[in-house]
């Protein structure tokens, strides 16, 4: 029997990554939750695949991090003039 893997979840015959999205960017992202398709019934393939798309997600939620803060910033030094 194949090991849990993190974010991995198995529909029909085909694995999806399921992953929750954090509190502080649920407003920008709009949702809760990030679910797509990783294309295969194999699961060696979907645990790679579930591991690439996991760091593309924290690499779009660092780089979103970035822009509100920036934004945030810009906006209380507005404020402040």
């Amino acid at each position: 029997m194949p090991r849990r893997t993190r974010n991995l979840q198995k529909r029909g015959n085909v694995f999806w990554l399921r992953i929750r999205v954090p509190d502080d960017l649920r407003a920008a992202v709009g949702k809760t939750e990030i679910r797509k398709s990783l294309k295969t019934g194999d699961f060696e393939e979907a645990e790679r695949l579930v591991r690439i798309e996991r760091m593309k997600l924290d690499g779009e939620w660092q780089s979103l991090r970035r822009n509100l803060r920036a934004k945030t910033k810009a906006d209380v030094s507005r404020a402040d003039l």
